[in-house]
């Protein structure tokens, strides 16, 4: 299948062969970076990066993951950058990072470098270090690992990567205690385990992401993945849609200041050409990086189909910016199928000689099929 690219910004098609007979599976990620202007529009920027392939470190303590996930529940939003102190130049010792999108808000308390002290046989925080920036990645969350008991080390499930984790109160003299705290899970105690804040994506051996979207029965011996599995936002960092157009307010995370500016449009849709038959569906954007150190935001979104794979039929994909008023297919799905057979459009699953499984127990037995049976299925014309 051809991937035609009518826009502007970049677009990446990923196939995969699905478990259905002549049934294959598209997933088509578009993505758009924009430079916020002082007058605070997002224009395109003149250099489009490239759609994520693998996962990359930042220079911000935070890891972009690869985009080609299928499908999300959730718009996923994340700041990659840094706590600066206020005004420029002048070191503080702590500080609180703030964001506005639309009617959402969050804001986090960043401390600059402490450790736990011993006193009269009593355990206090240290005074902070005065700082200019800190990197708002999971490293200076509460997190990191423990020991146990004699060199038996632990770590802290939801965030391994972090400061703070003591068990034995032994240990505690002179570990660090976290840098970027939520302000009703601030750390009090030596032994005390709040919740790790952060505003990068989480990483993905956090439990916090770990646990997500995979249902299991241990009754009937199989699992179901829902959509939520597929990202990686901080639980307090989850929007419900992309909000296209919305005012966005960061303070602390820019050395000019409060930065304010309007999330840009991202409407884009396909047109998946099979045979003669058209069909079209909309992008659906969710995923947002906010960039305050490059006055960048970047908008990801994707479409998930399936499509009939039929021999000597023209196949294409087309991304476009506006909508075609002449396409008139309508998709249907493998579920809508299953109830209601349509010729020409089997739904049967592969067959082997060597190992025989009937089709429901096949079905039944696959952990995205949930998904799978309800993505848009585009037959071939």
């Amino acid at each position: 299948m051809e991937l035609v690219n009518e826009t502007s910004l970049q677009c990446h098609m990923e196939r995969a062969q699905t478990f259905f007979k002549d049934l294959l599976q598209a997933t088509v990620v578009v993505k758009g970076t924009f430079d916020v202007l002082p007058s605070g529009e997002a224009r395109p920027s003149s250099q489009q990066p490239l759609v994520l392939r693998e996962d990359t470190e930042t220079p911000y303590g935070g890891t972009v993951e690869a985009e080609l996930v299928p499908i999300k529940a959730w718009c996923d939003l994340a700041v990659l950058g840094f706590a600066h102190a206020m005004p420029p130049g002048r070191p503080t010792v702590s500080m609180v990072v703030s964001m506005r999108v639309g009617a959402f808000e969050r804001v986090v308390r960043v401390t600059g470098h402490r450790t736990w002290l011993r006193s009269v046989g009593a355990l206090f925080p240290s005074d902070p270090a005065p700082f200019l920036k800190l990197p708002l990645g999971y490293e200076h969350a509460f997190g990191g690992v423990a020991r146990a008991e004699g060199e038996v080390w632990t770590p802290f499930l939801d965030n391994p990567a972090g400061r703070g984790y003591v068990l034995l109160k032994e240990d505690a003299e002179g570990t660090p205690l976290p840098n970027i705290e939520e302000l009703d899970h601030t750390m009090k105690a030596w032994s005390d385990t709040p919740m790790p804040a952060g505003l990068a994506p989480l990483p993905r051996q956090s439990m916090l992401r770990a646990q997500r979207g995979v249902t299991v029965n241990s009754e009937t011996k199989t699992a179901i993945v829902d959509a939520s599995a597929f990202c990686f936002a901080h639980p307090r960092m989850c929007l419900p849609s992309y909000p296209d157009g919305a005012e966005v307010d960061l303070g602390g995370v820019s050395p000019r200041g409060k930065l304010s500016f309007r999330l840009p449009p991202f409407r884009y849709w396909l047109r998946v050409e099979l045979g003669a038959a058209r069909y079209q569906l909309p992008i659906i954007a969710d995923t947002l990086y906010l960039l305050p150190e490059e006055e960048k935001v970047t908008v990801v979104g994707r479409r998930t189909f399936l499509y009939q794979f039929l021999p000597e039929r023209p196949r294409a994909v087309r991304v476009m910016s506006s909508p075609d008023a002449n396409v008139v297919g309508t998709p249907t799905t493998i579920r809508e199928l299953r109830a209601a057979p349509r010729p020409g459009v089997p739904v049967e699953v592969h067959t082997s000689k060597h190992y025989k499984i009937s089709f429901e127990s096949l079905v039944q037995a696959h952990p995205i099929i949930q998904l799978v049976e309800n993505f848009p299925l585009c037959p071939s014309g």
